[in-house]
């Protein structure tokens, strides 16, 4: 069963990457990004997987340990399962249960979705180049496209 503070830890790893205060790097696989903390390591991973002949999306989040061993993995589906028995356990603590009804609005799946989509943007410095080609759009001149000049061109057929 997750433990409540790995839950946490989720939800604050979505707070602070939707509001790009967490940076993500990318790993040898193209579908898994990691950030880095002292002495731990967070990965999130994408992967696909065939059910009923269509590709369904699926993801993981990964703990790693200074030599980058996971010390413990949670799926989208041991969220869901785990938010479902904290909220139906009367022992937990009524801060954890108003987290659960914060994170709760959304099943799992689409909490790691969001993270890892926008660990993606992060690591492969998506804002960045959007910033920058807009930065050059404005640009009054200096870096339009480059269009052939179709008057030098003759069109008269030749005799």
């Amino acid at each position: 069963m997750i433990q409540p503070d790995f839950i946490n830890m989720i939800t604050k790893l979505r707070d602070k990457t939707e509001s790009k205060e967490l940076n993500w790097e990318e790993t040898s696989s193209p579908n898994m990004f990691v950030s880095h903390f002292t002495n731990y390591s967070v990965a999130i991973e994408q992967y696909t997987y065939k059910s009923d002949s269509v590709d369904k999306d699926r993801y993981n989040v990964f703990l790693l340990d200074q030599e980058g061993r996971t010390i413990e993995s949670v799926s989208a589906l041991d969220l869901d399962n785990a938010l479902k028995y904290y909220k139906n356990n009367s022992e937990a603590n009524p801060g954890f249960l108003e987290l659960l009804a914060a994170t709760l609005s959304r099943p799992g799946h689409e909490i790691l979705k969001t993270i890892f989509s926008e660990a993606r943007r992060s690591a492969l410095g998506v804002n960045t180049a959007i910033a920058t080609i807009l930065r050059e759009l404005d640009e009054p001149e200096g870096n339009q496209l480059l269009l052939p000049n179709l008057d030098d061109h003759d069109d008269s057929p030749e005799t």
